[in-house]
């Protein structure tokens, strides 16, 4: 691979990490602590440590073309990709009391990069984006508080199904919007799907079918649909 597609690859995964970033003051970072559920008073220092690494990064990229070469960009991503794995083994002393550390240690890492991700794929790469939405690998749920951690709107990625994308396109489908269930989310599935209409500049609308179109639709259904 040329060194122009590799800056280009690097460049793109600056976009990715871009919550991580572009961080004026620690307060952004809280701020988007509290987006994952959690609730801090000030940075814990492994997070601190975690946004000097994306400072690095940013840099380095600002430099610009002639300053850094590829191999000092790629070593920065490398630096906040071990940032975020060493939060794990941080003592518990280097964590607030306001959250479950153990909880947090286990699962920030992946909440940060899956937040990344889907945020950029929905409001950078709006096309792919949503399709993976519709497919459940890109996903947006509403999870629930547990212990310390408050409710939140979770970003997150189903790395598992993209293997099963190309076997079984329709399983993701299926299962994300309980398709196979007495009570599938049509009006959730329809939304989305009308998303990726959009995203195409295609124009779309919908009915509600008469009485007699809906009988013959669900005529010899186990389960009809309302």
């Amino acid at each position: 691979m040329s060194d122009d597609a590799i800056r280009g690859l690097v460049d793109e995964a600056a976009l990715v990490l871009s919550p991580l970033l572009d961080v004026e003051s620690p307060d952004d970072v809280v701020r988007l602590l509290g987006k994952l559920g959690w609730t801090v008073a000030s940075l814990p220092a492994p997070i601190a440590d975690l946004t000097t690494a994306g400072v690095d990064l940013l840099a380095a990229i600002d430099a610009g073309d002639e300053a850094t070469t590829t191999e000092q960009l790629l070593a920065a991503i490398a630096k906040l990709v071990d940032a975020i794995e060493a939060i794990r083994a941080q003592p518990d002393s280097a964590f607030p009391t306001t959250v479950d550390v153990a909880s947090f240690k286990a699962t920030i890492g992946r909440d940060l990069l899956d937040y990344c991700v889907v945020e950029y794929l929905l409001g950078r790469r709006i096309r792919i984006g949503r399709v993976l939405k519709v497919v459940g690998i890109v996903q947006v749920v509403n999870a629930p508080g547990v212990g310390l951690r408050q409710p939140f709107v979770q970003r997150r990625v189903d790395w598992n199904r993209i293997g099963t994308l190309l076997t079984d396109p329709l399983r993701g489908l299926r299962e994300s919007y309980d398709w196979t269930t007495g009570a599938p989310q049509v009006r959730q599935l329809v939304g989305d799907v009308a998303g990726v209409l959009e995203g195409f500049g295609l124009q779309y609308d919908y009915v509600r079918p008469s009485a007699a179109t809906l009988a013959f639709l669900n005529a010899g259904a186990i389960t009809p649909l309302p």
